[in-house]
């Protein structure tokens, strides 16, 4: 059985920067998302991981090892 559902992507730019990152919170088109894969950068990770709790929205993060900053997510 299968199923298919249409995805769209959407890249956004959180640099290396956290303030940069925090940024991105108020921007319509990062707040319509559903699941966050990132961020890139470790300086990033915890700021996006409690966006992530509040707005209760998936987040992933392929690259990191560190299980603690995803979990609730």
């Amino acid at each position: 059985n299968e199923e298919q559902m249409p995805v769209q992507i959407h890249a956004f730019d959180s640099g290396k920067d956290s303030l940069q990152t925090r940024k991105l919170f108020n921007d319509p088109a990062f707040n319509a998302m559903d699941m966050i894969i990132g961020p890139l950068y470790q300086s990033s990770v915890a700021a996006v991981s409690n966006y992530s709790i509040q707005q209760q929205k998936i987040m992933v993060n392929p690259i990191s090892s560190n299980r603690s900053l995803t979990l609730g997510n």
